[in-house]
Formats: structure tokens, sequence, C-alpha cells
């Protein structure tokens, strides 16, 4: 649905759906240095690729991320609560297929960076990893059988920082020093797959 007295949920819609007309149609009414972050997001989420590499030939800038994410680019409360602002190179090991997450690597300065990728269970903790911890925590397969390939350090250990919305006032570790293949296991059953690669 295209809301007129929405142009920036237009410009999600369009990209979500892949429609570049409509993505043409909304950019008159959005002032891309004000919302590029959040339509680089986008187009990480929603694995648009032609979306992205459009949207940086507009001049969007990859390498600063959203504080927050905005309820415009999800309607899941639960997504926009537990999102915490990380390189986009690492919200691409989460969300994005292997095309979408080339393209930002390709794009960005530091491939070796790391940021947040989930709070801690009990403490919720941020715990701070690289692309490959995030991809295996994700459980993507794909993005992660890519890396695998490359130059990353697959034994990491996890960083934890206190997390500034837990409303937690001392700081108590949880799971500093989990290697990407401990934090694939605290993913879950989904990551089945990514835990056979790296063991």
């Amino acid at each position: 649905m295209f809301n007129p007295y929405n142009p920036v949920q237009g410009l999600r819609n369009a990209i979500l759906i892949g429609n570049q007309e409509f993505v043409n149609q909304q950019l008159e009414k959005v002032d891309l240095l004000k919302h590029g972050d959040e339509v680089i997001q986008a187009c990480i989420k929603f694995k648009k690729p032609e979306m992205l590499q459009f949207f940086l030939d507009k001049g969007c800038n990859i390498l600063h991320p959203p504080d927050s994410i905005s309820k415009t680019f999800t309607e899941d409360q639960s997504e926009v609560d537990a999102y915490r602002k990380s390189p986009f190179i690492i919200q691409a090991a989460v969300w994005g297929d292997l095309k979408t997450f080339k393209l930002v690597e390709a794009n960005c300065l530091d491939t070796n960076e790391t940021g947040h990728v989930l709070l801690s269970k009990k403490r919720k903790n941020s715990v701070i990893s690289n692309v490959i911890g995030a991809a295996a925590h994700a459980g993507n397969a794909s993005v992660l059988k890519y890396l695998l390939t490359r130059a990353f350090n697959v034994n990491l250990e996890a960083i934890e920082k206190t997390d500034p919305h837990s409303g937690k006032s001392a700081f108590q570790k949880e799971m500093i020093g989990y290697t990407p293949v401990m934090l694939a296991i605290v993913g879950g059953d989904k990551n089945a797959d990514v835990i056979k690669l790296l063991l």
C-alpha cells in the first residue's frame, strides 16, 4: 500500500516489491540525505541488490547505518525493539542474500568490522562479533559458506557490552568469548546447517 502522506513508507514498499517505477515516483518526495541510511537498510533486509546498487549510485552512504530501525521499515515490533546500530556489513551477514552481501562488502571500507549481533538471553548484553559470527547466529548458510572461503577470522571470540536499553545497572558477562560456532548453537535448531559448516 502506498501512503501519500508517508513517502518514506511508500519508498520502503516500492523497494520491497522491487518496482523501479514506483521507486522513481517516491524518490521525488524523499530526502535521501536524511533517509538514505534507512533506504540502504531496507535494500539489505529485503534482499534487493539491484535496488541497493541504484541507491548507492544516487549517493546514499553505506558507511553510516541508522541508530534505530524505523517502524516505517518493519511492522514487526520485536525487530524494532531488538535492533541495535551495527555496520551494514554485519547487517548484510544477518539479513542479506549472497548477492546483496557481496555488494555491501565491495562498498565497505573495512570488511573486518565488528558489531552487534544479538542480545544475550539473561542479561540482555550487546554481543559483538564479526561477519562470521553474525551469519552463524542468524543461520545465513549461503553467506557463511562464502565467508569461509575468504580471509575472515572464523574463531573470533565475541565481546559484550552493557546495552543502554536493557535497564541493567551493573554489567555481568554472559557470552564473552563465544566463538561463531557457539553463537550458531545459541541461535537454535534452525542453525544445524551453519553449525556443520563451522565444525
